[in-house]
This record gives C-alpha cells, sequence and structure tokens, in this order.
C-alpha cells in the first residue's frame, strides 16, 4: 500500500490564504453580545426608562402618596370619632369663626372616650398608637424584604401585594362601628404602605441607574442627582395633588349628616385609587439582574443593618426622618424632595435595597412621630410650629455641620469612579476581538 505525500495532506495556497482572510463573523457577534450582557450584569446598568415608565412611576405617586398624609392622620381619626358614644357637646371658643357642626367633630377627635382598662384615649391618640403598631409590625418584614430588593427578583410581587393588602383594608373600614377594629385596620394599611414606599424607592434608584449608570465618574455626578431631583420634584408635587384631591373630597363628605357613612366612602374611594397605582408595578419590570440566586441564599438578615457602617447614609436617614417629622407636625406634605435624592447618593452599593427600606421606614415613623407629638397637644398649634421649627433646624445641622455631602456620600457609597478606565467596560473591552476592514473590503481578525 502506498504511502502518501505530504503535499497531498497540504491545501493549496490560495485556500489557505481564503481562510486566513475570512473571519467568523458569527462567532465574533456572539462574542460581542456576551459582553455585553456581561457587562450589563457586572456593572449593574439598565436600560434607560421611558417617558411612559416614569410617568407610570409619577402616577404611583399620585395614587399613594395621600395614604400617610391624608388618609391615616385625617380620614381615620374622623371615622374613630363618629365610634364614640355620647359625643360632648361643642365648646365655644374664644375668636373662632367656626360651624357648630365643625366644632362638634374637633371635639370628637379631642375627647378621651376610648377606654382601654384604666386609661382614656382620644380619636387622635388612638389613630397614634395604631400608627406605631404597624410600623413595628412592619419592622421584621422589611428586614427580609431588603434582601429580596437587593438580590431577588420579586420587586414587582413585593409592591403588588402590599399595595392590594393595603387598599384591601381600606374597604370595610364601616362595617363595624366599634372603635377597637380600627387598629387592626390601621396597622396593616401603615405596613403596607411602608412596605410597598420601600420597593417603589428601589424603583427610583434603578431608573437613575439605567439613566447614568450605577459606577459613574466624577464629571457625570451632577446628571446623575439632576435627574434623580427632577424624578423626586415632580413625583412629590404629584403626590401632592393627590393629597389635596382626597383632603377636598373628604371636606366635602362632610357636608353630609351622617359623617359616619360619608367617611366610610372616603376610606373606600382611597383604597380604590392606591389600587388604581397598580398600573405602574405591572406595566414595567426592573428586576435586579446583578446577582444570582445562591449569592441571595447566602446573605445574612444583618445585610438591612450593614447600611449603618457608612456614615454619610445613616446621617442622611436622620435628615429623612426629621423632614418627615418636621412636615407632620404642622399637617404638610412629605420628605422634602432634596432630601429624598441625598439618600439616593449615599446608599452603599449593593445594599440600595436595604437603604430603601430604612428610608420609608424612616419617612413613615417620622410622621408617625410629628403626628403623634402635634396631636399631644390640641389647640396649641403654636407650640407643634415651635417643635417643628426646633426639628428643622437640627435637621440642618446635622446635613450640614454632620458633613454629610451628596457627593462625597456618592463616592464612600462606590457610585463614583476616577475615570472611565477603572469601569468594568474597560476591561471587558479588552478581550473582545479587534476587527479591522482593509482597502480591499476584507475583514481581518487581529489577535
Amino acid at each position: 500500500m502506498g504511502e502518501m505525500s505530504p503535499e497531498s495532506t497540504e491545501k493549496p495556497k490560495e485556500e489557505v490564504e481564503i481562510d486566513m482572510a475570512t473571519p467568523d463573523v458569527h462567532s465574533v457577534s456572539m462574542k460581542i453580545q456576551r459582553a455585553k450582557e456581561a457587562y450589563k450584569s457586572y456593572g449593574g446598568i439598565e436600560d434607560k426608562p421611558t417617558r411612559g415608565e416614569v410617568l407610570v412611576w409619577y402616577l404611583y405617586g399620585l395614587c399613594s402618596y395621600f395614604v400617610h398624609t391624608v388618609l391615616i392622620p385625617i380620614v381615620f381619626p374622623l371615622i374613630i370619632s363618629q365610634t364614640v358614644s355620647n359625643p360632648p357637646e361643642p365648646k365655644s371658643y374664644k375668636h373662632s369663626n367656626s360651624r357648630p357642626n365643625e366644632m362638634q367633630l374637633y371635639e370628637g377627635l379631642v375627647c378621651r372616650a376610648i377606654k382601654v382598662g384604666s386609661k382614656n384615649f382620644s380619636s387622635l391618640e388612638w389613630t397614634s398608637i395604631s400608627w406605631i403598631t404597624g410600623l413595628i409590625l412592619s419592622a421584621p418584614i422589611l428586614g427580609f424584604i431588603s434582601i429580596l430588593l437587593d438580590y431577588g427578583h420579586y420587586q414587582q410581587l413585593i409592591a403588588g401585594a402590599a399595595t392590594g393588602i393595603g387598599a384591601l383594608f381600606c374597604l370595610p373600614a364601616g362595617f363595624f362601628r366599634r372603635s377597637w377594629i380600627f387598629p387592626p385596620y390601621i396597622a396593616a394599611i401603615v405596613a403596607a404602605n411602608t412596605i410597598v414606599g420601600a420597593a417603589h424607592a428601589r424603583h427610583l434608584g434603578l431608573m437613575i441607574r439605567g439613566f447614568t449608570g450605577s459606577n459613574i465618574p466624577k464629571r457625570q455626578f451632577s446628571n446623575r442627582r439632576s435627574f434623580g431631583s427632577w424624578l423626586s420634584l415632580y413625583s412629590t408635587a404629584a403626590g401632592c395633588l393627590g393629597a389635596a384631591i382626597m383632603a377636598a373630597f373628604t371636606y366635602l363628605r362632610l357636608d353630609h349628616s351622617d359623617h359616619f357613612t360619608n367617611l366610610w366612602v372616603v376610606s373606600i374611594f382611597s383604597g380604590l385609587i392606591w389600587g388604581l397605582g397598580m398600573i405602574h408595578i405591572f406595566t414595567t419590570s426592573r428586576a435586579n439582574a446583578s446577582f444570582t440566586d445562591s449569592q441571595s441564599d447566602s446573605v445574612s438578615i444583618a445585610h438591612v443593618v450593614s447600611i449603618f457602617r457608612y456614615p454619610h447614609a445613616a446621617g442622611s436617614l436622620c435628615g429623612v426622618f426629621l423632614s418627615s417629622f418636621m412636615t407632620m407636625c404642622i399637617f404638610g406634605g412629605g420628605v422634602l424632595y432634596a432630601v429624598g435624592v441625598l439618600w439616593l447618593d449615599c446608599s452603599p452599593a449593593g445594599k440600595e435595597g436595604a437603604f430603601s427600606v430604612w428610608f420609608s421606614w424612616a419617612r413613615a415613623f417620622g410622621a408617625c412621630a410629628g403626628f403623634a407629638l402635634a396631636t399631644s397637644m390640641p389647640g396649641n398649634v403654636g407650640k407643634s410650629f415651635g417643635i417643628s421649627f426646633i426639628g428643622g433646624i437640627f435637621g440642618m445641622i446635622v446635613l450640614i455641620f454632620g458633613n454629610i455631602s451628596s457627593f462625597r456620600g456618592a463616592k464612600a457609597a462606590g457610585h463614583v469612579i476616577k475615570s472611565e478606565k477603572n469601569s468594568p467596560e474597560h476591561g471587558l473591552d479588552d478581550d473582545l476581538p479587534k476587527v479591522s476592514v482593509t482597502t480591499d473590503v476584507t475583514p481581518k481578525v487581529e489577535a
């Protein structure tokens, strides 16, 4: 049997040149696509928010902001006051032009006619007790949810379930005309609102990350701050509009003689409006893609308290609490938008969900503390304004002299890089094949 000559195993010279000159274009495109996906996962990159996504995010603020500014501190105390038997006769106050009907409502709010053992509570105090109970109940749930917001893919489920439960508890407020039934109602609504507030704040962080990126150079930080400020400002404006509408609707319903039934109508309407906000929850999807399920399983419950290793983050929470406390003392709106952006900048990288939980809880706790303090001194508006003023001054001292900086906080949290060379994209680009095109339109792959 004859041996094959070496020449017979070699390819013609022309064929070798063709193979060397023709790259595997499909393989190159696949590598580029895989590199882009790896960069998005590693760098925490999100798609830029669309106009529709931003608008429905505002819609949820419009449909939910009134819960902790009107429904809990105004509507429910008025409903509870209608469950008290033998309300006191309205008193005549000097320099008061209020109608007898309005004075009767006021007396029902401040009269301590709810007996629990040897203690007597007013409708306002009963609401404060219910409010703080809801915050206590929500605390352990928030600790678990913080892990899911940072490492899981259940943000929509959490927000939808919390909104649905909270809206559901608004509906049966008038089934039982008894004051003891309202603490479970209010506590459930407070817990649900606090939980969904954390998910809503986390979504804000994801939208900002989609617009500017997770880690950005110093020269681009102003874009991040500006975008976050406008989002928060417009959301607050939409929320205040919704709160004003619900407050006006409550006032109109009080013109009818049967206050209890008409206030129940306000509660039902509040639940329906709050439920309408779920349009935002189920029409947008920004679940975290930066971590795998195996990583989330290894995270302990201590994740929620790990943010206190960052002084700027803890200090910004103090500002959130004080601003919410101050505005509720004078029955104003919610957190100032500038403070709301500060917490987002100072939230540590990889712990934004945990910080969103603390932001929501601090806002709710500040509002509850301000409401409890203001209502403990009925008829003394001067003291409420004075305490609110002191709280505002203390908040400015903490933010200014506490050296809490938006930029330094973001840098300490890992959101600011020195240059583009430190970004994950720079390293990934080095691994990609470089394609050059010659004059004969033949692509060549360089090593």
